[in-house]
């Protein structure tokens, strides 16, 4: 395999990667200064959606969230404060999971061509249906700045839901591509 033939097949493993991984994207209200040694409060994590699932009421799982979440900042610069009053940004986030099923039919043992006396038909074949269980998750991180409320930065991941609870190690994997936009204030 030469060199152009090997770029052209890494970038096709790239996108067919990229495709089957979350999205990820971000955003940023550039007129909110984010100033050396910007301090935080927590605003609180929520779970959205009309039915809530049990999966993502798990304590354990929102202490993982928040504890990405204070690692990510700080390394950026800001710095965690209890007093809301000395606050320059709220942090917050959501986190949504949602199951669908959805149906697959396939016949099998079909057989077709002229028959005896009615022409041309098909005939035999079963058909079965089966149901595909898919979970979506999402998970919203926003800084707020405490003195307007506006909207400073967003990042927010979407995709498959993993089958089981996601380990501290693939939660900050994750925060870590969410944040990775949000600015340094060191």
């Amino acid at each position: 395999m030469n060199l152009s033939n090997s770029r052209v097949l890494l970038a096709g493993l790239t996108l067919v990667a990229a495709a089957c991984g979350p999205t990820i994207t971000s955003d940023r209200d550039e007129s909110i200064p984010m100033a050396q040694g910007a301090t935080y409060v927590w605003a609180g994590g929520e779970t959205v959606g009309k039915q809530v699932d049990p999966t993502v009421q798990n304590d354990i799982e929102h202490q993982r969230i928040q504890t990405s979440i204070n690692k990510e900042m700080q390394e950026k610069g800001f710095r965690r404060i209890d007093n809301v009053d000395e606050a320059d940004f709220y942090v917050r986030y959501y986190l949504s999971l949602k199951r669908e099923t959805s149906y697959v039919s396939s016949t099998t043992g079909m057989y077709g061509g002229y028959g005896w006396g009615w022409g041309y038909g098909y005939g035999g074949g079963v058909t079965t249906t089966t149901p595909i269980e898919t979970t979506t998750g999402g998970l919203v991180v926003d800084v707020v700045q405490r003195q307007s409320n506006k909207l400073a930065w967003r990042g927010m991941i979407q995709g498959d839901a993993p089958d089981h609870p996601p380990s501290q190690r693939e939660i900050d994997d994750a925060m870590g591509r969410i944040m990775k936009s949000l600015p340094v204030v060191k």
